[in-house]
């Protein structure tokens, strides 16, 4: 599992989300209010909050894996990305989403304020009520 998780935040970082959410007691109950979640706190520097949000094959993440993922994004806000990009991910403002069941998707053009790197589309699952961004491999 922890191969895996290396490869989940690998991903996530690649795809470029590599900067943000809140914790499990105050979990964000859209598509869109996740992703910002996730983008803020990527921002502010809180890898734990960002990477309580995201999920690879359907589980959040646990143990050594949330662990790797939080070095893995830790890396990136301070030795990666400039306070400028770190300033954009703070204000980023997620528009809009398409929501079928428990999955929904959001698109580059529904993704504002973010360093052009970081527009891309982001795919999010819905377990037990509450939305994970999800990594994939």
């Amino acid at each position: 599992m922890v191969r895996i998780a290396t490869r989940a935040c690998v991903a996530v970082l690649a795809s470029g989300l590599m900067l943000g959410a809140s914790g499990c007691s105050s979990s964000p109950d859209t598509p869109e209010a996740t992703l910002a979640a996730f983008l803020h706190a990527l921002g502010e520097g809180d890898v734990e909050a960002a990477c309580a949000l995201v999920v690879y094959d359907k589980e959040p993440l646990q143990g050594d894996d949330l662990l790797l993922c939080q070095g893995g994004f830790r890396n990136v806000v301070e030795q990666v990305a400039t306070e400028q990009e770190l300033a954009q991910l703070r204000a980023a403002e997620v528009t809009g989403s398409a929501v079928s069941g428990d999955q929904a998707t959001v698109l580059p053009e529904q993704i504002e304020g973010v360093p052009a790197a970081y527009e891309l589309t982001v795919s999010l699952v819905r377990i037990d009520g509450t939305w994970f961004v999800v990594s994939t491999p």
